[in-house]
């Protein structure tokens, strides 16, 4: 069975002025292969970009714990240190969110 998902982290940020997209998702890919597979807890991980040129990180957790564990060590690990080189400072936003309650007409027969 799956882990269900219990908390996401979406965050934003804007490359620096002269960095490429490219160089932006090879330092996603480092960050999947070297950092991703370290945090218990993780289910997904992916980036996408807007067409204004602005990054979402997306991070999908078993916990909210799991969550803050994953964006914590980013400050500390060389492959998520290079990403943030790429960033233009001050850019950033950075959200946890949790499953909300669904409306009562949403869970009539359950």
């Amino acid at each position: 069975m799956q882990p269900v998902a219990h908390a996401i982290e979406l965050s934003s940020f804007r490359a620096r002025a002269g960095v490429s997209d490219e160089e932006i998702v090879a330092a996603y890919r480092l960050i999947r292969q070297e950092y991703m597979p370290q945090q218990p807890g993780v289910i997904h991980h992916d980036w996408f970009r807007r067409d204004s040129g602005e990054w979402v990180d997306l991070l999908v957790a078993e916990s909210l714990e799991a969550a803050h564990r994953a964006c914590a060590g980013w400050l500390d690990h060389p492959a998520t240190r290079a990403l943030m080189a790429l960033m233009e400072p001050g850019s950033t936003d950075l959200a946890f969110w949790i499953p909300g309650a669904l409306p009562a007409f949403l869970t009539v027969g359950e």
